[in-house]
């Protein structure tokens, strides 16, 4: 079985309309990590890049608590 046979039936769905973002080219969840490409941190977290089963890349900022604003006062 491939990635198009597992990909849940969202495609088009995205957050203006009250539902999960998913990909624009396949409609893989936004929320479901195919395959992590790499981690980096970040003044106020992480930035971890993935890529879903069509290939394309994308950016998730991962806030951590404690990091950037609001975080340890001084």
């Amino acid at each position: 079985m491939d990635a198009q046979d597992r990909r849940p039936q969202t495609e088009g769905m995205d957050a203006r309309d009250g539902t999960e973002p998913t990909c624009p080219d396949c409609g893989w969840p936004d929320a479901e990590v195919y395959e992590v490409v790499s981690r980096h941190p970040v003044s106020t977290g992480l930035l971890l890049y993935t890529r879903c089963p069509c290939g394309r890349l994308r950016a998730h900022p991962v806030p951590v608590p404690g990091t950037g604003r609001g975080g340890a006062r001084r």
